[in-house]
């Protein structure tokens, strides 16, 4: 019977913890961000991220003359000068070498920036350039543009490669095995852009417009990412869509110098981080449009820039958690005391049972009093 009184105690006990426990916030799926300060006005647009390849420092560059310096050993931002600057600058990347780093953008400008100061060189084009990326031994660099635009630049020296299309060329991206490269565009445009010179359009279904591209470390992926949430990907021989067909723009992908994941940027703050072929919605707290982003070398952290002067800096660990009732010591003394109640009640009547059996016992065994004769 006393076995049978413990158990509305313990129950209660479990009530009342259980109680508490559904309270608490559930855990969001958040990562802790910093937001860097860039000293811009919310008027200028940040389109990319080019890290020097000792990762002690970023180019970034905009629109409005915008040429700024991330130095990772301060976490802080300073404005170069460059007064012959074109209105927009949309594409940024430092030779391997790290003697200088080359920013393309609108009239068919690019830049030379040596660590210092700007210098303009002529391209031969006056057509919008998108985007730059060098070979990995530094013997070339790639940039594409706008109506078709393939550039090649070696030597001090641009020189145009026939693209075969008039399609407009936003992202491109060199192999590090091969050295070939991938160019991405309007109208699901995928060019494979070889060594030698000579372009291949390779096939991508229906009419998209694709937004960025980006060859793994390792040469043997590339992560394709576009409008209507296109996050395809590209082993050399074939496309393989992982997501499509919603209303997110995805604008620039970058991957992890180890090759485990990419991280991918867009439209209302997105980024996502593509790892072993699955998706996850990364929650930064951030609404503005991240045009560009860029793992720093080593992988300690990205870079992610964008509408509003927006630069965003992805530690990749998990937020801290918010404050719970747990943290009141007022509820936290409430739930133990339950909690005590509840063991030193069951320890009680345990003991209380034990005991009357026990009682029970002894007596059972005891010599019965011998009852005085009656006397007749």
């Amino acid at each position: 019977m006393a076995r049978a009184r413990t158990i509305p105690v313990v129950l209660a006990a479990v009530l009342a913890a259980a109680f508490v426990l559904s309270t608490l916030p559930a855990e969001a799926f958040k990562v802790e961000t910093d937001d860097i300060p860039t000293g811009l006005s919310q008027n200028v647009n940040l389109y990319a991220i080019g890290w020097k390849p000792s990762g002690a420092e970023a180019l970034v560059v905009g629109d409005s003359k915008a040429v700024l310096v991330f130095r990772d050993s301060t976490g802080s931002f300073r404005k170069i000068e460059a007064p012959l600057a074109p209105d927009f600058l949309m594409g940024a990347a430092w030779k391997p070498d790290s003697t200088f780093a080359l920013a393309v953008g609108s009239a068919g400008t690019a830049l030379l920036f040596n660590g210092q100061t700007v210098t303009n060189v002529d391209t031969g084009t006056t057509r919008f350039l998108y985007d730059v990326e060098w070979a990995p031994d530094g013997s070339r660099a790639l940039i594409v543009g706008a109506e078709g635009t393939i550039l090649r630049y070696a030597g001090g020296v641009f020189s145009p490669v026939g693209s075969g299309t008039g399609k407009t060329l936003y992202k491109v991206s060199v192999n590090p095995t091969d050295h070939s490269a991938l160019a991405v565009g309007v109208n699901s445009t995928l060019l494979r852009i070889n060594p030698d010179g000579t372009v291949v359009k390779l096939p991508f279904v229906e009419d998209w417009t694709l937004h960025s591209v980006a060859w793994n470390p390792q040469g043997t992926l590339a992560v394709i990412t576009g409008a209507n949430g296109i996050v395809a990907t590209f082993d050399g021989a074939a496309v393989k869509f992982i997501n499509r067909d919603t209303p997110n723009v995805f604008l620039d992908v970058c991957w992890k110098p180890d090759g485990s994941q990419a991280l991918i940027s867009g439209d209302t703050g997105i980024v996502l981080k593509l790892r072993e072929g699955r998706l996850t919605y990364i929650d930064a707290g951030i609404r503005s449009l991240l045009q560009g982003i860029a793992y720093r070398p080593g992988g300690s952290y990205a870079l992610a820039v964008g509408n509003k002067a927006k630069c965003v800096r992805y530690p990749m660990k998990p937020a801290p958690k918010p404050a719970s009732l747990l943290d009141n010591p007022l509820v936290l003394g409430g739930v133990i005391a339950v909690v005590a109640v509840a063991v030193v009640s069951v320890a009680y009547l345990d003991w209380r049972e034990k005991r009357q059996l026990s009682s029970k016992k002894t007596a059972r065994h005891l010599p019965r009093a011998v009852g005085k004769k009656r006397l007749r």
